[in-house]
């Protein structure tokens, strides 16, 4: 992650945590996670097509 405010409360550490969790990056996680799950979920399907 840059920095672009380095005079931030609390310097670079606190920006980072001031800044961590944002729906952006929770909503990319979650998404990450689902697609593993799916992947997962639809291969034994492929797999053996009857």
């Amino acid at each position: 992650m840059y920095i672009d405010s380095r005079t931030a409360e609390g310097g670079p550490l606190g920006y980072y945590v001031a800044n961590s969790t944002v729906w952006w990056q929770i909503f990319g996680t979650v998404a990450d996670y689902f697609a593993n799950y799916l992947g997962d979920a639809l291969l034994p399907e492929l797999m053996n097509p009857l």
